[in-house]
């Protein structure tokens, strides 16, 4: 003859409200009797933490309710740093005499008790271009998740290592964040949000908050001390060409690559020479380990948050072209590659031309793209950002492309008309190339899967009698920003995009003053600004006039004054863009700087202020 069960009730405990702290207790017992003589103590689990007694009774009631009486500070404190779980309660069975008879189990949740923030702390300026944001968190549990959120630039920082404060009673968490995520002066707004995904409790698991912090974050600034005004950027007996001009993310390296004949011979290296982001130009360094025969056609990407760059090019060392990429670090001391040479990613089965690299920040992915000239047709692969390895089967783009990109000697660089531009659009790439003389078609490249991307007809653009072209994609738009030579000018013209095959194009707009000169080689660079639109940059040159650029809005309004430099030089071309946050530059081969003679073919740089 005994008590056979004591429970206590899951869902009806409150701690912090001390006119609910209480426990509802069930006895059963075989017969009435059993209940006679005898009283129970509660305790927190197995510790000897005794929470409420009853003493020994005449006779316990089946089911009654026990306050929480005995010590409550030394629990609450439990509860405080123990937090959102279920609580093990054991209830003992006390014999007159000071006997003891079973003990029983329960768990319990305390319904007044959830995850609280209580407070977070910002502290900005703990690094380069870092901030933290600190948690702090009353009856935190392992099973609350808490991270903190960037929703605009889909950024998510976990809250993690979770210590407890035992003078304020909280958890606390730190998180650091990277404010180059936001645009110059941006206002970063953050949230953060909490779940619990622990185990399941007694009463309830569900548990969600969502608080948008008061305090803002600044986007960095990507502001740069490159040499002001028009300046020799390199010079030498040879005749250098410019080839491609990049920025490094993180810092802001301007990195300049071009074609350098090998002195008393048919050779031809590949070169970039660096300016810091503080103004130092260090000495040209070459990007082809191969030295032998012709290298050519050089495009790099710089990878996003680093100061890493990947270069791809042209080379036929081994008889025939091929392609090959190098991976790049850019340090104020100079350019490193960490790879003793370089990697040959499009085979043997004839010349390949025509290279092209985007690093996609999305899919954090590479594409490289070529022409077959043997095959007729434009390849494309995915590579692995870090080891250059391949992510996908080399796939076909496109067998129907101009006749001049056969051409092996073709160089699209200094081509008059051929030219292949990559585009980021989401986790897609868009490529532009000429399909037929004065046609220009878009193709959409998503990710790979299984080893091969799709690849979707995205818009065509004609204009008879086109010349040399060049695009960037605001994304913000969702608009091609096309230009072009045609006759004595030079036009640019907003393609809007739709998510079906198809297009608005927008009448072209005449962008340069002078309808002389033969202008030519236009290049368009896509520019951050504190609002949320881009501007775009556009630059062409005249051999016989000089180098020419402006800044356009989206729809190619002019927002600034043509500029014009070097005009007394001579031997103007192919010009390249790149802009910080408070600076523009622009570069482009000359063979003479203003009136003065260059040692041979160079390249020459312009920078100005950004207003």
């Amino acid at each position: 003859m005994a008590i056979t069960n004591i429970a206590v009730s899951k869902c009806f405990s409150y701690i912090n409200d001390a006119n609910k702290r209480r426990f509802e207790i069930k006895i059963s017992s075989e017969l009435a009797g059993d209940l006679r003589s005898k009283g129970v103590s509660v305790y927190y689990g197995d510790t000897p933490l005794l929470l409420a007694k009853t003493g020994v009774v005449t006779v316990l009631q089946p089911l009654f309710e026990l306050e929480i009486d005995t010590n409550v500070d030394e629990f609450l404190a439990v509860v405080s740093k123990e937090g959102f779980k279920y609580y093990p309660i054991r209830v003992e069975v006390n014999l007159p005499g000071g006997a003891l008879g079973e003990s029983f189990y329960s768990n319990i949740q305390f319904m007044d008790i959830e995850p609280n923030i209580y407070d977070y702390i910002i502290t900005d300026n703990v690094g380069i271009d870092l901030a933290s944001v600190e948690v702090l968190i009353k009856y935190y549990s392992p099973g609350v998740s808490l991270r903190l959120v960037n929703e605009k630039h889909d950024k998510s920082y976990p809250f993690e290592g979770f210590e407890y404060d035992e003078a304020l009673e909280v958890w606390r968490s730190k998180v650091v964040v990277d404010k180059s995520i936001g645009k110059c002066h941006e206002k970063l707004i953050f949230s953060i949000i909490g779940e619990y995904i622990g185990e399941d409790l007694p009463c309830t698991s569900e548990w969600s908050t969502r608080i948008v912090l008061d305090e803002t974050l600044n986007g960095v600034c990507m502001n740069t001390n490159w040499q002001n005004n028009l300046n020799i950027f390199w010079d030498n007996i040879g005749s250098d060409s410019i080839r491609d001009l990049q920025m490094t993310k993180k810092s802001g390296h301007l990195l300049a690559t071009y074609v350098a004949p090998v002195a008393s011979t048919n050779n031809s290296s590949l070169m970039t020479r660096m300016q810091t982001a503080q103004g130092a130009l260090l000495p040209p360094v070459p990007i082809c380990a191969i030295q032998a025969r012709i290298n050519k056609d050089a495009n790099t990407t710089a990878i996003d948050g680093t100061d890493e760059f990947v270069a791809i090019w042209a080379g036929n060392a081994s008889g025939r072209f091929k392609i090959y990429v190098r991976k790049f670090t850019a340090t104020p001391g100079g350019i490193q590659s960490s790879q003793f040479q370089e990697i040959d990613i499009s085979g043997a089965n004839g010349d390949y031309t025509c290279p092209r690299i985007i690093y996609n920040p999305v899919s954090k992915l590479l594409l490289a793209t070529w022409v077959s000239t043997t095959e007729q047709k434009i390849v494309g692969t995915f590579l692995d950002p870090n080891t250059l390895e391949k992510m996908s089967y080399d796939f076909d783009i496109s067998t129907n492309i101009h006749i001049g990109y056969k051409n092996v000697n073709l160089e699209l660089d200094t081509a008059v008309t051929e030219n292949i531009v990559l585009m980021n659009h989401g986790e897609k790439i868009v490529i532009g190339y000429l399909e037929k003389p004065g046609e220009l078609k878009f193709l959409s490249i998503g990710k790979p899967s299984a080893g091969t991307p799709p690849i979707s007809a995205m818009t065509q653009y004609s204009q008879v009698s086109m010349g040399k072209f060049h695009a960037v994609l605001d994304e913000l738009k969702n608009s091609i920003m096309l230009v072009y030579v045609f006759g004595q000018d030079i036009y640019g013209t907003n393609i809007r995009v739709f998510a079906y095959a198809g297009a608005e194009t927008y009448a072209a707009t005449k962008l340069n003053s002078i309808s002389s000169g033969s202008p030519s080689f236009p290049y368009i660079n896509k520019a951050r600004t504190q609002q949320e639109s881009y501007e775009f940059h556009v630059a062409w040159t005249s051999a016989t006039m000089g180098a020419f650029f402006n800044r356009f809005e989206t729809n190619f309004f002019a927002i600034d004054a043509e500029t014009r430099v070097n005009e007394q030089g001579t031997g103007n071309m192919y010009p390249k863009l790149v802009a910080s946050d408070n600076q523009i530059a622009m570069l482009f081969e000359a063979t003479k700087f203003n009136a003065v003679p260059l040692q041979g073919q160079g390249i020459l740089s312009y920078v100005k202020p950004r207003n």
